[in-house]
């Protein structure tokens, strides 16, 4: 299999393109993007592997590039959705050359293309953004947001049913969906039950595949082997049987379905310099592969900008990641992030839980809205709850402090000494409060006890300085902005792809349009 030339007039297509408004501008950028020489070196490796002389031609990879990256920049998601663009959109008629392109086409491009390519042309658009001085950046802002996939929640395949598929594969009793051998699966299964004792495991697992025989085909048993490993690997004891990658996680509306963490590092400039799809559910876990990841793309970024960057700043781009700030919201704000980040030894701002709901509450309450937590006269206690947390203490309802007193090594129930501290924080005013009942308890001062590790009571502090609380709110900003650029009407992430490489395939898709559209507006440039 060969592949095709790309038979595109480029100067014919750019007169025409400019009469085509500010979508033909678009299509302008992607396609100066596509041109140049990083570029090109890449999908040159991609369209490598069609290099037989057998077979149909295959499409260059450069075209299909173009199309994706304009049909995300038009938010059109779906394989099904961008196969009718190409037949009736004009503008990429104009640079496919009136060339029809199949759904299948497309679907093996995104799924078969290892995701190194991808990354690279992402981080392409960064050269880019180096070459016109806009990479350099002192914050980094890091947030997630969940993405839906082709995957429904329940169509879904559980420990006890891959058993079920186990049995079958044993007793070589299986069926192909169609009614007279599925009629017969049935029949062989119930004279099979007659061996055994009702309260044995097999009776048991025989009646649990005649409830939902369509299940338990031949196809499900040939796919065993995955279905088990992606069982162990999640950690659960069900998956999705469409894309059983796919973790189940809480979404933005409140429901679970399956799908992905989507974790994207931006920079002040609202430029994209990672993103990544975790399996993790949600952000408590995940701020050592997303610092990884970072430090794998500048590895790669450097040896792009040394064989086609314009400036040589090596060392710049070198130290870009360490002399940064990097902000994180409540959600990651777990021991297990604060000592992964501690491990990479860099600058880190993560918002305390605490501190974000005290926060929240003044926004609230400055807005006549309803506080969900705080002081209420009508309380029968006041808890911790109720205390404003400030520096090295706390402020109780009737605006006494209470001061951090003693810090002393947390003892676990055996005996050892944990890797948390205990701060101890108290109040010598209480004698004479009118709320003293309400909030000593049985001593006669107030005292809150903290348990946190020395990083995490040092964080809190940090934040409650004016300077780094400033810092921080420049994170809604930029991530609130980017996420939304995602997101379609319906305010959802849907990734396109049947597998978790093309998912990431379809993220770095988007990536890299976002950051050609990020660089032009930077540029001031029409395209």
């Amino acid at each position: 299999m060969a592949i095709k030339n790309w038979d595109l007039n480029y100067e014919i297509v750019k007169s025409e393109l400019l009469e085509e408004g500010k979508y033909g501008l678009i299509m302008l950028s992607i396609l100066d993007f596509l041109f140049k020489d990083s570029v090109q070196d890449i999908i040159g490796e991609i369209n490598g592997k069609f290099n037989s002389k057998y077979g149909n031609k295959a499409y260059n990879r450069g075209m299909l590039l173009c199309v994706f990256l304009y049909c995300h920049h038009c938010h059109v998601m779906k394989l099904v959705d961008i196969e009718r663009m190409v037949k009736y959109d004009k503008i990429i008629r104009l640079v496919t050359c009136n060339k029809d392109i199949s759904r299948s086409t497309l679907e093996r491009f995104q799924t078969e293309t290892r995701s190194i390519a991808f990354k690279k042309i992402f981080l392409s658009t960064l050269l880019e953004a180096n070459d016109y001085g806009f990479l350099k950046f002192l914050k980094a802002f890091i947030d997630g947001t969940d993405g839906q996939i082709n995957g429904s929640k329940n169509y879904t395949l559980n420990i006890k049913e891959l058993n079920g598929l186990k049995l079958l594969k044993r007793w070589n009793i299986t069926h192909n969906n169609k009614e007279k051998s599925k009629k017969q699966f049935i029949e062989k299964l119930k004279k099979k039950a007659l061996e055994f004792d009702e309260n044995c495991d097999e009776f048991l697992c025989i009646a649990l595949i005649l409830k939902n025989p369509y299940k338990f085909n031949n196809k499900m048993i040939k796919r065993i082997d995955e279905f088990e490993k992606a069982i162990n690997e999640n950690e659960k004891d069900y998956i999705s049987i469409n894309f059983n990658e796919a973790v189940m996680m809480k979404t933005k509306n409140g429901k679970f379905n399956f799908g992905f963490n989507i974790q994207t590092i931006m920079t002040e400039h609202k430029l994209v310099i990672s993103s990544l799809i975790s399996s993790k559910p949600n952000d408590h876990y995940v701020a050592e592969e997303v610092i990884l990841d970072l430090i794998e793309n500048f590895k790669i970024l450097l040896k792009i900008v040394k064989k086609h960057g314009d400036r040589k700043n090596y060392k710049e781009i070198e130290n870009m990641l360490s002399r940064a700030i990097y902000i994180f919201d409540s959600g990651y704000f777990t021991d297990k992030n604060i000592e992964d980040m501690a491990k990479f030894e860099l600058k880190t701002l993560i918002m305390p839980k605490q501190l974000s709901r005290q926060i929240n509450n003044e926004i609230r309450k400055n807005n006549d809205l309803k506080v969900k937590i705080g002081f209420r006269s009508n309380k029968d206690k006041i808890t911790k709850k109720d205390f404003k947390r400030v520096i090295n203490g706390y402020i109780c309802p009737m605006d006494e402090k209470l001061e951090l007193i003693k810090v002393r090594d947390k003892k676990t129930r055996k005996g050892h000494t944990s890797t948390q501290k205990s701060y101890i924080h108290k109040c010598f005013k209480c004698l004479n409060c009118s709320i003293k009942d309400k909030c000593a308890g049985d001593k006669d001062y107030k005292e809150i006890q903290e348990y946190m590790l020395p990083a995490a009571y040092e964080m809190t502090n940090k934040l409650l300085n004016k300077r780094y609380e400033k810092i921080y709110a420049e994170r809604f900003h930029s991530s609130e902005g980017i996420n939304g650029y995602y997101k379609n009407i319906l305010g959802t992430i849907h990734l396109l792809g049947s597998n978790k490489e093309s998912v990431q395939n379809g993220i770095y898709l988007i990536n890299t349009i976002y950051n050609i559209t990020r660089i032009r507006n930077l540029k001031g440039t029409a395209y």
